[in-house]
Protein backbone atom coordinates (compact mmCIF):
# COMPACT_ATOMS: atom_id res chain seq x y z
CA UNK A 1 0.00 0.00 0.00
CA UNK A 2 1.63 3.41 -0.53
CA UNK A 3 0.99 6.91 0.49
CA UNK A 4 0.19 9.97 -0.91
CA UNK A 5 1.59 12.93 0.38
CA UNK A 6 -0.10 16.69 -0.12
CA UNK A 7 2.06 17.24 -2.86
CA UNK A 8 0.91 14.05 -4.76
CA UNK A 9 3.89 12.16 -4.00
CA UNK A 10 3.65 8.39 -4.03
CA UNK A 11 5.65 7.59 -0.68
CA UNK A 12 6.07 3.63 -0.23
CA UNK A 13 5.60 2.43 3.07
CA UNK A 14 8.41 0.60 4.17
CA UNK A 15 8.50 -2.06 7.33
CA UNK A 16 8.98 1.08 9.91
CA UNK A 17 6.37 2.67 10.85
CA UNK A 18 5.43 6.01 8.70
CA UNK A 19 5.40 8.77 11.01
CA UNK A 20 3.75 12.48 9.86
CA UNK A 21 6.89 14.25 10.38
CA UNK A 22 8.83 11.85 8.33
CA UNK A 23 6.04 12.30 5.60
CA UNK A 24 6.59 15.78 5.55
CA UNK A 25 10.26 15.65 5.74
CA UNK A 26 10.56 13.81 2.37
CA UNK A 27 7.66 15.92 0.29
CA UNK A 28 9.61 19.07 0.95
CA UNK A 29 12.60 17.15 -0.21
CA UNK A 30 11.02 16.50 -3.60
CA UNK A 31 10.96 19.46 -6.16
CA UNK A 32 7.81 19.37 -7.90
CA UNK A 33 5.93 22.41 -9.71
CA UNK A 34 2.38 21.54 -10.45
CA UNK A 35 0.14 23.13 -12.79
CA UNK A 36 -3.04 25.32 -13.00
CA UNK A 37 -4.72 26.72 -15.95
CA UNK A 38 -6.18 29.61 -13.70
CA UNK A 39 -5.88 31.56 -10.78
CA UNK A 40 -8.60 29.96 -8.48
CA UNK A 41 -7.12 26.54 -9.25
CA UNK A 42 -3.50 27.72 -8.37
CA UNK A 43 -5.11 29.47 -4.94
CA UNK A 44 -6.61 25.60 -4.38
CA UNK A 45 -3.15 24.18 -4.35
CA UNK A 46 -2.04 26.94 -1.69
CA UNK A 47 -5.16 26.09 0.45
CA UNK A 48 -4.19 21.90 0.06
CA UNK A 49 -0.40 22.35 1.28
CA UNK A 50 -1.80 24.83 4.24
CA UNK A 51 -4.28 22.06 5.11
CA UNK A 52 -1.55 19.62 5.29
CA UNK A 53 0.24 21.22 7.43
CA UNK A 54 3.30 22.37 4.89
CA UNK A 55 1.35 26.44 4.51
CA UNK A 56 4.12 28.46 1.45
CA UNK A 57 6.69 31.01 3.00
CA UNK A 58 9.44 33.27 1.62
CA UNK A 59 11.79 30.09 2.91
CA UNK A 60 9.38 27.20 1.46
CA UNK A 61 7.96 29.18 -1.92
CA UNK A 62 5.42 27.62 -3.76
CA UNK A 63 6.22 27.00 -7.27
CA UNK A 64 3.31 26.77 -9.69
CA UNK A 65 2.84 26.85 -13.80
CA UNK A 66 0.46 28.66 -15.03
CA UNK A 67 -0.77 27.67 -18.14
CA UNK A 68 -3.55 29.95 -18.85
CA UNK A 69 -1.11 33.23 -18.63
CA UNK A 70 2.14 31.70 -19.90
CA UNK A 71 4.12 31.93 -16.74
CA UNK A 72 5.49 30.55 -13.56
CA UNK A 73 3.96 31.55 -10.71
CA UNK A 74 5.85 31.89 -7.22
CA UNK A 75 3.59 32.30 -4.09
CA UNK A 76 5.73 32.98 -0.58
CA UNK A 77 2.64 33.01 1.68
CA UNK A 78 1.54 36.74 1.10
CA UNK A 79 1.00 37.34 -2.58
CA UNK A 80 2.03 35.43 -6.06
CA UNK A 81 4.60 36.83 -8.73
CA UNK A 82 5.29 35.79 -11.92
CA UNK A 83 8.33 34.69 -14.37
CA UNK A 84 7.01 34.98 -17.62
CA UNK A 85 7.49 32.45 -20.84
CA UNK A 86 9.97 34.32 -23.50
CA UNK A 87 7.31 35.54 -25.83
CA UNK A 88 8.91 37.40 -28.68
CA UNK A 89 8.81 38.06 -32.47
CA UNK A 90 11.13 39.94 -34.90
CA UNK A 91 10.84 40.97 -38.23
CA UNK A 92 13.31 43.31 -40.37
CA UNK A 93 13.16 44.34 -44.05
CA UNK A 94 15.84 45.92 -46.13
CA UNK A 95 14.63 46.82 -50.01
CA UNK A 96 13.09 49.45 -52.31
CA UNK A 97 8.88 49.55 -52.06
CA UNK A 98 6.78 52.34 -52.14
CA UNK A 99 5.57 54.23 -49.40
CA UNK A 100 1.73 54.99 -49.29
CA UNK A 101 0.50 58.22 -48.86
CA UNK A 102 -1.74 60.37 -46.97
CA UNK A 103 -3.07 57.92 -44.25
CA UNK A 104 -1.55 55.20 -42.34
CA UNK A 105 -1.01 52.13 -44.18
CA UNK A 106 0.49 48.36 -42.73
CA UNK A 107 4.00 48.33 -43.93
CA UNK A 108 4.38 45.47 -46.76
CA UNK A 109 6.78 42.97 -46.29
CA UNK A 110 7.32 41.12 -48.79
CA UNK A 111 10.12 38.15 -48.49
CA UNK A 112 10.81 39.09 -45.00
CA UNK A 113 10.33 36.03 -42.44
CA UNK A 114 9.79 37.01 -39.03
CA UNK A 115 11.43 34.89 -36.38
CA UNK A 116 8.47 33.99 -33.78
CA UNK A 117 9.55 32.59 -29.74
CA UNK A 118 6.75 31.26 -27.00
CA UNK A 119 3.40 30.96 -29.01
CA UNK A 120 3.53 34.09 -31.01
CA UNK A 121 2.52 33.74 -34.55
CA UNK A 122 2.54 36.03 -37.85
CA UNK A 123 -0.50 37.10 -40.00
CA UNK A 124 1.42 38.20 -42.71
CA UNK A 125 1.07 41.40 -41.44
CA UNK A 126 1.47 41.75 -38.17
CA UNK A 127 2.44 39.62 -34.54
CA UNK A 128 -0.05 38.12 -32.60
CA UNK A 129 0.48 37.61 -29.29
CA UNK A 130 -0.62 34.16 -27.06
CA UNK A 131 -0.95 35.75 -23.69
CA UNK A 132 -2.33 38.64 -21.65
CA UNK A 133 0.71 40.76 -20.40
CA UNK A 134 2.78 44.03 -21.11
CA UNK A 135 4.34 44.33 -24.23
CA UNK A 136 7.58 46.38 -25.29
CA UNK A 137 6.87 47.10 -29.13
CA UNK A 138 9.74 48.59 -31.16
CA UNK A 139 9.68 49.72 -34.84
CA UNK A 140 11.33 52.15 -36.88
CA UNK A 141 11.17 53.07 -40.88
CA UNK A 142 13.84 54.72 -43.11
CA UNK A 143 12.71 56.42 -46.37
CA UNK A 144 14.07 57.94 -49.19
CA UNK A 145 13.12 61.74 -50.07
CA UNK A 146 13.08 63.90 -52.92
CA UNK A 147 15.43 66.12 -53.02
CA UNK A 148 12.64 69.23 -53.84
CA UNK A 149 10.03 68.21 -51.54
CA UNK A 150 9.09 69.18 -47.73
CA UNK A 151 6.34 67.26 -45.88
CA UNK A 152 5.43 64.71 -43.14
CA UNK A 153 7.07 61.11 -42.92
CA UNK A 154 5.82 58.71 -39.77
CA UNK A 155 6.19 55.22 -38.56
CA UNK A 156 3.21 54.09 -35.90
CA UNK A 157 1.93 50.94 -34.72
CA UNK A 158 -1.61 49.26 -34.72
CA UNK A 159 -3.51 47.18 -32.43
CA UNK A 160 -6.16 45.08 -33.83
CA UNK A 161 -5.88 46.73 -37.64
CA UNK A 162 -6.70 50.46 -35.47
CA UNK A 163 -3.87 53.08 -34.77
CA UNK A 164 -3.75 53.41 -31.30
CA UNK A 165 -1.63 56.74 -31.21
CA UNK A 166 1.82 55.48 -30.58
CA UNK A 167 3.52 57.17 -33.51
CA UNK A 168 6.58 59.39 -34.37
CA UNK A 169 5.88 62.18 -37.49
CA UNK A 170 7.78 64.35 -38.63
CA UNK A 171 8.99 67.13 -41.62
CA UNK A 172 11.00 65.62 -44.13
CA UNK A 173 13.33 68.16 -44.94
CA UNK A 174 13.84 69.53 -48.74
CA UNK A 175 17.50 67.82 -49.61
CA UNK A 176 17.69 65.28 -47.39
CA UNK A 177 18.44 62.16 -48.69
CA UNK A 178 17.18 59.62 -45.89
CA UNK A 179 14.36 60.22 -43.32
CA UNK A 180 14.46 57.61 -40.45
CA UNK A 181 11.61 57.41 -37.74
CA UNK A 182 11.46 55.18 -34.56
CA UNK A 183 9.15 54.45 -31.90
CA UNK A 184 9.57 52.47 -28.84
CA UNK A 185 7.03 51.94 -25.77
CA UNK A 186 5.67 49.65 -23.59
CA UNK A 187 1.24 49.05 -23.25
CA UNK A 188 -0.52 46.14 -22.26
CA UNK A 189 -1.78 43.43 -25.18
CA UNK A 190 -4.54 41.37 -24.69
CA UNK A 191 -4.25 37.22 -25.90
CA UNK A 192 -4.73 37.27 -29.35
CA UNK A 193 -4.17 41.35 -30.27
CA UNK A 194 -2.26 42.29 -33.13
CA UNK A 195 0.41 44.25 -33.47
CA UNK A 196 1.32 46.00 -36.75
CA UNK A 197 3.87 48.47 -38.49
CA UNK A 198 2.05 51.18 -39.89
CA UNK A 199 3.81 54.39 -41.66
CA UNK A 200 2.34 57.36 -43.67
CA UNK A 201 3.96 59.90 -45.66
CA UNK A 202 2.35 63.48 -47.10
CA UNK A 203 4.24 64.51 -50.23
CA UNK A 204 3.39 64.50 -52.95
CA UNK A 205 6.35 63.30 -55.11
CA UNK A 206 6.82 59.43 -54.42
CA UNK A 207 8.98 58.51 -51.28
CA UNK A 208 10.60 54.98 -51.37
CA UNK A 209 10.93 52.79 -48.13
CA UNK A 210 13.91 50.82 -47.91
CA UNK A 211 14.74 49.78 -43.91
CA UNK A 212 11.59 48.23 -41.66
CA UNK A 213 11.75 47.05 -38.44
CA UNK A 214 9.10 45.68 -35.99
CA UNK A 215 9.73 43.88 -32.25
CA UNK A 216 6.89 42.57 -29.98
CA UNK A 217 8.21 41.36 -26.40
CA UNK A 218 6.39 40.60 -23.58
CA UNK A 219 7.91 42.02 -20.52
CA UNK A 220 5.41 40.90 -17.14
CA UNK A 221 2.86 38.63 -16.75
CA UNK A 222 0.18 38.76 -14.27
Amino acid sequence: MTITDARGHRVPEGTDQASRQSLLDLSLSIPSVATAGSLDAANQLVRALTDAGMPPSPSNVLTVRRTDIGATAHWDGSAWAYTPDQVAGQIAWAGTAPLAANAWYPVAWQSASPIRVGGVTWNGAGFVVPYKGLYRIEAFIKTTCPSASTGRLGVGVATNGAMDGRSVEGAAPSGADYVGFALSFVTELQAGNTVELRNRQDIATSVDRKVAGLSVERVAAY
